[in-house]
């Protein structure tokens, strides 16, 4: 995209954005995160990975340079996994990128002994109908690995509303156990939970990273002034928006495995 104009600009979706900037677009919880994601599932070059809503590939190509797995990044933006595949190219580390949609994937039965997808059913209308696909493609006593944000405190509904126009769907005011609700199939055992909640940040804080991170980007400085100004203000509106937001939400890191129909659950398991 050539100079888009600051309406067009201001038309942009999250996912649409990160894909003209070329956003890093981290999980919950950043490198954090992942480190526990690739201790707790055991990944090594043997691990045969799937990252459902990889965007521009951070996480995927994090997860291929710390553990040498076998990694599938897949998502439903073609410029997003465009981006994803040059960045792996450029550091050298072979993910196989792919366009597909979470709720259809283009795998066979039993196929990964990972499938990692961050907070991406957060943004899918069906989730029940995601799981299962996610389950599928998983094989037996496989890990499935969430990072779901929900709602510690009811946000005003205006907020809720600017955050879901922001995203491009609706979203609800979920609570951490309207998660473990859906996740709780009959398959899918919790091994592990750990919740965190965000960083509230200064205004002054949030424009330096705009600054330092976005606008010095060789995807952003080839832009005219005045789209650069477009894109900083809408970065500013957004993060100002999704600091707000967090502020009323936590996140966890839920681990799951895929058990056989007859395996014995635990009666008495810790709460989550």
């Amino acid at each position: 995209m050539k100079n888009p104009k600051r309406k067009e600009i201001q038309k942009l979706n999250v996912s649409e954005l990160v894909s003209l900037t070329d956003e890093v677009n981290k999980p919950p919880g950043g490198m954090r995160s992942l480190l526990k994601l690739m201790a707790y599932t055991f990944m090594s070059k043997r691990t045969k990975v799937l990252e459902i809503g990889c965007n521009t590939g951070y996480s995927s190509i994090e997860m291929k340079r710390h553990s040498n797995a076998d990694v599938y990044g897949i998502d439903i933006n073609v410029e997003s996994i465009k981006k994803a595949i040059n960045r792996s190219r450029k550091m050298g580390l072979k993910v196989k990128f792919i366009t597909a949609d979470a709720t259809n994937l283009p795998f066979k039965e039993n196929m990964f002994d990972v499938v990692f997808c961050s907070n991406v059913t957060s943004f899918l209308k069906d989730k029940k109908a995601a799981l299962e696909n996610y389950v599928c493609v998983l094989k037996p006593y496989g890990f499935l690995v969430a990072i779901p944000i929900y709602y510690l405190k009811n946000p005003p509904k205006h907020i809720l509303k600017e955050v879901s126009t922001e995203i491009g769907t609706e979203i609800k005011p979920l609570k951490k156990q309207d998660w473990l609700n859906i996740f709780n199939i009959q398959n899918l055992e919790l091994c592990y939970s750990e919740d965190f909640t965000f960083k509230f940040n200064k205004d002054y804080e949030i424009k330096k990273y705009i600054t330092n991170y976005y606008l010095s980007k060789n995807s952003v400085s080839k832009f005219s002034a005045e789209t650069k100004r477009a894109i900083y203000e809408k970065y500013l509106n957004q993060f100002r928006l999704f600091n707000k937001n967090l502020s009323y939400t936590g996140a966890s890191i839920l681990i799951y495995r895929k058990l056989p129909n007859d395996y014995e659950k635990e009666l008495f398991p810790f709460n989550a």
